[in-house]
């Protein structure tokens, strides 16, 4: 088995080691203290570990769609001919995968919450899937984009019982990402990417989005990430992990010299590799990583300017900003009152985490008012019924007939540095490279420079 399919299978197994048929979950939630019938809406959340400042940030998004639901009086449940208030349950993982499944097992078999919805990215999402098909439970997934979630359900319904929420499917990165590859000109590509479903399958895809372009990656180069055994500690483990390694990887790119490279991985692998190559001084046309447009704060609380400056990175909202919305807030006025409700004011940085919580909050929303049942197959139906005609601050939602999400574009940006910090400013702006001119990552600014 490859490697991907075995950290795929570390998370089905923890689930399906207590998988127990029971109820689907989808009677009444629960009642308010005036006895008014109310919407649940379980989930888990990091309070430490590798994930937990955005599976924090996510959680705080789906909170915050929920407080402005219930401040409108509710939300229409077509299932229930009813108007309810919104009430989450979250539930601690502690960015462990064997504990992720008994908490969603806990959700959908003892509180039988009505609409359940994934941890942060694809490790955490990882148990909920069969968990969720052997109860017969829609899943709600807002950052997770392993493709193999999203074949058809292992219980052979035909169906994958879940929707991509909040993110664009690795094709659509892959292609954004190969796109922008071939506009700055730069031919020489060298991937670094560590062994996670969600790593393997974004590398796979810009390899052979690449090809399309007539350019053949030089190396695909991956790595063993600390992050991951971190994340698949026994339940109660903290998460605590040392850095991911890339000497080996680093020195064979001074050898190398190659035009782009091309970081895939999480949060902490991302710290990582750019803490490493700032100490290398090595510079290249060209320096990409995955999460540091969503995770820009993080990263930059944690990382000199120099490390980041000259870097590409996809552009989520609310840096591409979407004044035109058919439901909910506008990418402005989330983020004004996102920041009001925690008492401060800040940057775009400051709340891109959120937005995948409160999207899919939105998401979930809409199709409740659509869906006649709350089985996977009538919520799967009112989802694709919603698809190409819901816009929110999170772009257009267009998904596929499996949940794939092929909508909610994230363009390729550089980070800049600007007086207030670093920005990311997206290709084609006046502060980015024209076409055919990658502008180089400032490595030398930490104190060097090949």
């Amino acid at each position: 088995m490859s490697s991907r399919g075995i950290r795929w299978a570390q998370g089905l197994l923890a689930a399906s080691a207590m998988l127990v048929i029971a109820g689907c979950g989808s009677g009444p939630g629960g009642a308010t203290a005036h006895g008014r019938p109310e919407l649940t809406v379980g989930t888990l959340f990091a309070s430490t570990g590798p994930f937990a400042a955005l599976s924090q940030a996510q959680l705080a998004g789906l909170r915050f769609w929920a407080e402005q639901v219930n401040a409108s009086g509710g939300l229409y449940v077509r299932a229930m001919h009813a108007t309810m208030p919104v009430r989450i349950v979250a539930l601690d993982d502690l960015s462990s995968i064997s504990r992720a499944g008994q908490e969603y097992l806990d959700l959908v078999q003892q509180r039988h919450v009505n609409v359940l919805v994934s941890d942060y990215g694809s490790l955490l999402t990882s148990p909920a899937v069969p968990i969720a098909q052997q109860n017969g439970v829609y899943l709600f997934d807002p950052t997770a984009t392993d493709p193999e979630f999203f074949t058809t359900s292992i219980f052979g319904n035909g169906a994958s019982d879940m929707v991509m929420a909040a993110a664009p499917s690795d094709g659509v990165l892959s292609a954004e990402l190969a796109r922008a590859i071939h506009l700055l000109g730069v031919r020489k590509i060298v991937v670094l990417y560590d062994t996670s479903p969600f790593a393997e399958s974004q590398s796979n895809g810009l390899q052979q989005a690449l090809i399309g372009y007539g350019i053949t990656p030089i190396a695909m180069l991956p790595v063993d990430s600390s992050t991951l055994s971190g994340a698949t500690g026994a339940a109660g483990n903290s998460g605590a992990v040392t850095a991911t390694d890339y000497s080996k990887q680093l020195a064979t790119l001074a050898a190398l010299h190659p035009d782009a490279v091309i970081e895939v991985g999480y949060v902490p692998d991302d710290l990582a590799f750019f803490q490493q190559l700032a100490a290398r001084h090595d510079g290249f046309r060209m320096v990409f990583t995955v999460n540091a447009g969503l995770a820009l704060a993080q990263l930059e609380a944690s990382l000199p300017r120099c490390a980041l400056a000259g870097t590409y990175t996809f552009l989520p909202p609310p840096f591409r900003a979407y004044p035109h919305v058919s439901a909910g807030l506008t990418t402005a006025q989330f983020q004004q009152r996102f920041l009001a409700r925690r008492g401060t004011s800040g940057p775009a940085r400051d709340v891109a985490g959120a937005i995948p919580g409160y999207t899919t909050g939105l998401v979930a929303q809409q199709i409740l008012a659509r869906a006649p049942g709350l089985d996977p197959d009538s919520m799967q139906r009112a989802a694709l019924a919603l698809s190409g005609s819901l816009r929110t601050l999170d772009g257009t939602f267009r998904i596929d007939k499996q949940g794939v999400q092929l909508g909610e574009l994230r363009p390729v940006a550089r980070l800049e540095q600007t007086a207030g910090g670093i920005r990311p400013a997206a290709l084609g702006s006046a502060a980015t490279p024209g076409p055919g001119r990658a502008a180089g990552h400032t490595a030398a600014a930490c104190g060097g420079g090949r």
